[in-house]
């Protein structure tokens, strides 16, 4: 590549790859260790833990969803007509404003869905810096 310029692009694609192989493995090391830290706290019924330097804490998040094929069913085995016409359109997926209004003016039971809700449990792991006494005071120090 042309160094006419001032940019060498050919030595800038070889640094970005080399960075970016660099990034993949720490990636992959990071991963495996929060899956173990993880699992350590998951198993242990530990919300948070500390080291010398740091503080883990692991947060429970569930998501849900619906099994759109099974929720369809449900809802055609519970409503007719029109009010069926209004949830289930040509292309056969829900419209959720309306089932929303359906179950707001009690024209359908939410529950009859249970079969079909999908919930999807994660864990996530944040690590903090320690906040303690000894270390709020050397801040401290260094800003006076």
């Amino acid at each position: 590549m042309s160094r006419r310029d001032g940019f060498d692009l050919s030595k800038i694609i070889d640094e970005y790859k080399e960075s970016k192989d660099k990034e993949n493995a720490l990636k992959k090391v990071n991963n495996a260790l929060s899956e173990n830290i993880k699992g350590y706290m998951y198993g242990h019924d530990m919300s948070s833990a500390d080291s010398e330097k740091y503080t883990a804490t692991l947060t429970k998040t569930d998501t849900e969803s619906l099994n759109e094929d099974l929720a369809i069913e449900l809802i055609k085995e519970n409503l007719e007509g029109a009010l069926l016409n209004t949830v289930i359109k040509t292309k056969e997926y829900i419209d959720e404003d309306a089932l929303e209004k359906l179950v707001f003016n009690g024209q359908f039971d939410i529950n009859k869905l249970a079969k079909a809700k999908i919930t999807k449990t994660s864990y996530t792991l944040r690590v903090t810096r320690r906040k303690e006494w000894w270390y709020i005071w050397t801040v401290i120090e260094k800003i006076v």
